[in-house]
């Protein structure tokens, strides 16, 4: 069982990804150009809060896709293309990824089978 905690700003930049990510759990640091609710904030603190969120094992980088930094999420994110629907356990607010870790499930990026 893990605790995770979030800063301000790692909690607005979170909930800005989870609601841009996309096919299947993805997203980039580019997902943030043009979120409302991060207007006022630098670039150079959106880059270290995103590198906050990858310390924290929230979001990894994935080196499978050539030329583009792609990350990936941790645990199951309903996109466009896999709908809340499909998901057992989908996570899509702060509040499901704190409990995501404090049930200790395991990473998705490590356990490939329970993609769906």
């Amino acid at each position: 069982m893990k605790e995770i905690s979030f800063t301000f700003k790692e909690e607005l930049v979170l909930k800005v990804l989870l609601e841009r990510a996309w096919n299947p759990n993805m997203i980039s640091f580019d997902d943030l150009k043009g979120a409302h609710s991060l207007k006022g904030i630098s670039v150079d603190s959106l880059k270290g809060v995103f590198g906050s969120l990858c310390k924290k094992g929230i979001i990894m980088f994935d080196d499978e896709v050539e030329g583009n930094e792609i990350f990936t999420f941790q645990f199951p994110v309903a996109t466009d293309q896999k709908p809340k629907e499909v998901f057992d356990g989908y996570v899509d607010t702060i509040d499901k990824v704190k409990q995501w870790f404090a049930e200790g499930k395991d990473s998705l990026r490590f356990n490939p089978e329970k993609w769906v």
